[in-house]
């Protein structure tokens, strides 16, 4: 891969994540009571459950298959505060590194 590729992709992703950031915070701050009423949830629910669109792909597939850590269970997945959007990061709070 050539440093113009690498380069170019490395924008395109770190816009993309901001992007995401923005939109979560946007619905958190703003939309969450529409998001809630859409998805019949409750709107605390929703400044929760929205972060976990950021997961790291081998995070979402391992707990899916059923290899997450033990103890990270689905209640205390949805009750993570500030998850952050660095997946190595994730890896790491969530007891996958």
């Amino acid at each position: 891969m050539d440093d113009d590729y690498r380069e170019l992709a490395n924008r395109l992703f770190a816009t993309a994540t901001a992007m995401l950031e923005d939109t979560t915070e946007a619905a958190v701050g703003g939309q969450s009571t529409r998001i809630a009423q859409s998805k019949l949830v409750n709107q605390g629910d929703v400044s929760r459950i929205l972060p976990l669109g950021l997961l790291a792909p081998d995070i979402v597939e391992a707990i899916l298959g059923g290899r997450q850590p033990i103890e990270l269970t689905a209640k205390r997945l949805k009750r993570i505060r500030d998850l952050p959007v660095s997946w190595a990061e994730q890896r790491r709070i969530l007891g996958f590194a």
